[in-house]
């Protein structure tokens, strides 16, 4: 059922006009739960009439966070999954204006307001801590969802024209080209070589399956298939409310359950009986390992014997339900394998310089069925350096097997794991990260709760490494690894021509259409693109824009919200000289949170491109008691993380000061957190991280290097940031800081010293020492 595209003429402005009389007849309570460890309660409810499921969260917290998420089920590569997540915010019922959210946002106090399309669902969150902001975003976005102007037959068209894809001619003789916003962006994305290798290892692994072998974003040669009859028929079936979860997070006595439940009755009411619901199916599990080879597009100059092959192995785990407590433990070993430099399986993979980095991800529990890829890119053409990649792969997994874990790597990873599981709830973004749990379980007809939760779980894993050691994470290893035949080998090699075949193929397409045009046809494309450009460009109806929720002074709490407290002391150094510190007394769950900042004003700027490799290995290397090994592990097993690196930014008022070393405030940021039993420890690994790394590891530095540079050629190819971080370094001295050391100056940065590593350590050694000092 679709409600009518006629607005109410009096719609609520504020929780205040909410009808709130028939809600507990609208919504029936399933259960309530605490959920201790997070300091949260959970109240389950369900539409009567639709069954959507509706999620309610009491916190004691200011912000205040909602979510309409949906499983959307893409059956083909056109995309309309992605499409539609664009083209709902293209105007709606109430607020048909042409881009309510943009007019929105010049006057929101949102601290978080986003959409995105994953696999198999696509999600709307908005948060803000003042109460009638909230109460305008969340409107406008279930309006957004549930009403679009998407299925008005006249803007429906356009937009999808706008959004999706549209022929463009902009002359009758002219060629006839392809363009829409989400067609040009899966362009960049299918240019991508790391993007191509993702999705062909997914495809791997689910071949054939009706919505994991599919690209919900789209393939731009698909994008063109897509209809309006099939655009807006996957709304109305996937953007029902019963095939909806809807999520509230906030302070029940600021927002009490009866006016989420009664805004949110505003658009179900319309909604008088429930829809079909689509299950994911799960793809069966085979015995026998198979080898998947394909090609991505490349430098039609780069040389045939360049290393640019991507070599990886993923498994498929599992044909049904891994339970919470596997889940963390997986999560653990995928620290243990993969979480460092110095991890047992990372280790041997940079080591072996058979490739330039590690890739794969672990294990990935994200979607129905977990997986777990590992592999290397920039390797050598030829199917033997292939091989040599799978070998070592397996080779270690079964080494790791007989061999089991270092009992300080299993401590190190534990402590990781617990203090990011304690960590999310002292973030000022807690109700978005629990919102994003709740929905991954919803997704595929899981309890939502049971994300939120850990305190047993991770005390089941602790009474399994006291009592059994290595034993539990080795067990799975070998069960959902080793023994597991569900395994793919995935080479993809670059294909010189392969842009120039697809661009190819796309043009004789394109022709056929201007084969099949009449002349009246011809002009008829080139008066439909201009008129798609005019409404583009022409302003919204200022009747339409009086329609969209504005906030007042009003609506703004006019009380000065109190400082954090501050304790300010002068502390003496060893050797002389002092330094300020300044203390603060804040709720986070029993955590020290350290910064020291350093003033770099006798770094030369000539050394200034350098410090962000010397971040890297200040951060990780060994000092001269203990093995980069040894030293990380006792990082990780009495931290909950501990770096340091360059921080710069303008002086407050001086943001476009050009040359003028004084108008860029610069510091070398030491960073950590831990427990409040071990704030010593951290005190004292942060200074010997200092004053003690020793950065004479010429190997690891190539390592590290030919890591940087591979990672930033291929960011290079399909990231807009270079552009705009070139442009940022003409205009300040701040800005020119942030080119050196991030953009492409610093690509060459990385190159040249690679090479010099190579070439000529002692004197890039004796650089980084001087900068260090």
């Amino acid at each position: 059922m679709i409600a009518s595209l006629e607005a109410p003429s009096t719609a609520p402005k504020s929780f205040d006009e909410l009808d709130m009389s028939s809600v507990a007849d609208q919504f029936k309570l399933e259960r309530t739960e605490e959920v201790a460890e997070r300091g949260i309660s959970i109240s389950m409810y369900t539409h009567e009439a639709t069954g959507a499921q509706v999620m309610l969260v009491d916190a004691p917290d200011a912000n205040k966070v909602f979510s309409a998420n949906f499983r959307t089920l893409p059956k083909d590569n056109t995309g309309v999954p992605h499409i539609l997540e664009h083209s709902v915010l293209c105007g709606s019922k109430r607020y048909p204006s042409k881009e309510p959210f943009v007019d929105l946002l010049k006057g929101s106090l949102k601290t978080f307001l986003n959409a995105m399309t994953a696999a198999d669902k696509t999600m709307y969150p908005v948060a803000s801590q003042n109460k009638q902001d909230f109460f305008n975003l969340v409107n406008v976005y279930l309006d957004a969802c549930l009403n679009p102007r998407i299925l008005d037959p006249v803007a429906g068209p356009r937009i999808l024209k706008q959004e999706g894809w549209n022929h463009m001619s902009d002359d009758v003789d002219a060629p006839i080209k392809y363009s829409g916003v989400v067609y040009n962006e899966m362009k960049g994305v299918y240019s991508s070589a790391d993007q191509t290798n993702a999705k062909a290892v997914r495809q791997a692994l689910y071949q054939d399956h009706p919505i994991y072998s599919i690209d919900s974003g789209g393939d731009p040669r698909a994008i063109p298939n897509l209809t309006y009859e099939a655009f807006s028929d996957f709304h109305r079936k996937y953007y029902h409310p019963s095939n909806g979860f809807f999520y509230f997070y906030g302070d029940p006595e600021e927002l009490p359950h009866t006016e989420r439940l009664a805004l949110l009755d505003e658009y179900l009411r319309e909604y008088k009986v429930p829809a079909e619901v689509e299950s994911i199916p799960w793809q069966p599990l085979l015995d026998t390992p198979y080898a998947v080879t394909g090609t991505y597009p490349a430098d039609a100059t780069a040389s045939s014997t360049a290393p640019t092959q991507f070599v990886t192995l993923a498994w498929l785990l599992n044909s049904e339900p891994i339970d919470a407590k596997n889940s963390l433990a997986l999560s653990v070993l995928n620290d243990l394998l993969l979480g460092s430099a110095t991890a047992a399986l990372q280790k041997p993979l940079l080591e072996s310089r058979l490739g330039a980095s590690v890739i794969g991800g672990g294990f990935g529990l994200s979607l129905q069925q977990a997986s777990f890829g590992v592999g290397l890119k920039g390797v050598a053409a030829g199917t033997e350096h292939a091989e040599a990649v799978s070998d070592l792969i397996l080779a270690t997994l079964k080494g790791v097997v007989e061999a089991g874990f270092a009992e300080d790597a299993i401590e190190a990873s534990m402590n990781s794991m617990e203090f990011r599981l304690r960590s999310t709830s002292a973030s000022p973004m807690k109700g978005l990260s629990f919102g994003f749990g709740a929905v991954s379980a919803w997704t595929y007809d899981e309890d939502p709760i049971a994300p939120l939760r850990f305190a047993e779980s991770l005390a089941w894993l602790q009474e399994q490494v006291a009592t059994g050691g290595d034993k539990v994470f080795v067990d799975l290893l070998d069960k959902y690894v080793l023994q597991n035949g569900h395994r793919a080998t995935v080479a993809l090699v670059p294909e010189p021509t392969k842009a120039a075949r697809i661009q190819e193929e796309e043009d004789v397409e394109l022709q056929a259409v201007t084969a099949a045009l009449s002349a009246d046809g011809r002009a008829a494309l080139v008066e439909a693109t201009s008129a798609l450009r005019a409404a583009q460009a022409a302003p919204d109806d200022p009747e339409n824009l009086a329609k969209l929720p504005v906030l007042s002074t009003a609506d703004l709490d006019r009380a000065v919200q109190p400082a954090a407290p501050t304790e300010v002391s002068e502390l003496s150094l060893e050797g002389g000289g002092s330094a300020t510190l300044l203390a603060h007394e804040l709720p986070t769950d029993g955590i020290v949170y350290l910064d020291i900042a350093l003033p770099m004003d006798r770094v030369a700027m000539e050394d200034v491109p350098y410090l962000p490799l010397l971040s890297s290995m200040m951060s990780s290397f060994g000092t001269s008691t203990e093995d980069e090994t040894t030293f990380s592990r006792r990082v990780d097993a009495q931290t909950g993380g501990l770096g340091m690196g360059p921080q710069t930014m303008a002086v407050p008022g001086r943001a476009w000061t050009v040359g003028d070393r004084d108008g860029l405030s610069s510091y070398w940021m030491v960073s950590g957190k831990a427990t409040g039993a071990r704030a010593g420890s951290l005190f004292g690994l942060a200074a010997q991280m200092l004053t003690d790394v020793q950065l004479d590891n010429p190997s690891r530095v190539v390592e590290m290097l030919t890591q940087t540079v591979s990672a930033m050629e291929s960011s290079a190819a399909t990231s807009g940031s270079y552009a705009t971080t070139a442009l940022g370094g003409r205009l300040s001295l701040a800005g020119h800081v942030d080119e050196i050391m991030g953009g492409l100056s610093a690509m060459d940065t990385a190159r040249g010293a690679l090479a010099q590593a190579q070439a000529d350590w002692p004197s890039l050694l004796a650089r980084l020492e001087r900068m260090r000092a």
